[in-house]
């Protein structure tokens, strides 16, 4: 946490592109101004549940640009979580470790993990998914299989699937980019 909360409301010095409609949209979802359906849509016709999440994040981090901004941050960095556990199941200790470290280290991931934008919400349902679905597969389990299924299900619901096939890859690459 501590790389991607260091200084976090002033790298980036600036609000980027497009970041004032979401922090916007998750302000007034944490200020009770908005409560829109779970399933509709939100910012630029994305779900609007990565708003209606960071909405609540904010309440809980502060409704301010770093409480937002911090929200995107917190989702990213409890990848390290299922990425750690999914590179020990595939590989050992040792690879878990390093495919971890290299994550939370890469530029690419620390830029789009202290913005306010949901690219980095979805990481947490990939990574997981990944991990239920190889030990799934690897002990023979119907329920790991079954948990893999319903996260990978409920990581469309704050970004779209184009976005999960480039995490997922990311993912992998973490993994075997150590091994």
């Amino acid at each position: 946490f501590v790389i991607n909360a260091y200084q976090i409301t002033n790298v980036p010095n600036i609000m980027m592109g497009d970041e004032g409609d979401w922090f916007t949209t998750a302000r007034a979802v944490a200020v009770g101004d908005y409560n829109p359906p779970w399933f509709g849509f939100g910012v630029y016709s994305f779900p609007v549940f990565s708003s209606i999440s960071t909405g609540w994040a904010m309440k809980i981090f502060g409704v301010s640009l770093w409480g937002w901004r911090f929200a995107s941050a917190f989702a990213a960095v409890l990848t390290v979580i299922p990425l750690y556990a999914l590179g020990r199941e595939m590989f050992n200790r040792q690879v878990a470790i390093v495919a971890s470290l290299i994550m939370i280290a890469t530029p690419y991931f620390i830029a789009f993990a202290r913005l306010g934008y949901n690219n980095s919400q979805s990481l947490l349902p990939v990574v997981l998914a990944l991990y239920f679905l190889f030990a799934g597969f690897k002990r023979g389990s119907w329920f790991y299989l079954s948990c893999a299924g319903v996260i990978a299900a409920l990581g469309f619901i704050p970004t779209p699937p184009r976005d999960l096939r480039c995490w997922s890859r990311s993912s992998t690459f973490f993994i075997y980019s150590s091994h």
